[in-house]
């Protein structure tokens, strides 16, 4: 990711830090972590989901990129089995949304970064092995 150094804007990143917090805080409940335990990782805490948070949102700006050249579009299906998945399959510390959080079109928004993010995955590492298949035949 440091090879992708530009400016993000604050308000995204904002959300995307408080998102990351809130869900890092229901794991660690869940966990059983005193107040007192997670009060003293805090700062180590912060410091995690603010590198996340950059990362998350990098990735996001040039998925959207290179799922616009190569056409890697999301259905109105897709859209809805994803959003129950994340619903009712994912512990509630590890979704990408939050239905009392989120107003519906950032969980759109929220579900359509993450499917992207994965299509462009699959895309590069089949791209990588048709070029690795090639190269072996040269």
């Amino acid at each position: 990711m440091e090879a992708f150094e530009f400016d993000l804007p604050t308000s995204l990143l904002e959300a995307e830090k408080a998102h990351l917090m809130h869900n890092r805080l229901l794991a660690l409940k869940r966990e059983n972590l005193s107040e007192e335990l997670m009060n003293s990782r805090k700062e180590e805490i912060e410091a995690e989901v603010e590198k996340e948070a950059n990362e998350d949102i990098r990735m996001t700006f040039l998925t959207q990129k290179i799922s616009g050249q190569f056409d890697l579009n999301i259905t109105g299906e897709e859209l809805q089995m994803e959003l129950q998945k994340q619903m009712y399959m994912v512990p509630e510390g590890e979704r990408i949304i939050d239905m009392q959080r989120m107003e519906p079109e950032e969980v759109r928004q929220r579900l359509i970064q993450h499917m992207i993010k994965d299509r462009v995955k699959e895309h590069l590492a089949v791209a990588l092995t048709k070029e690795g298949e090639k190269s072996k035949k040269a």
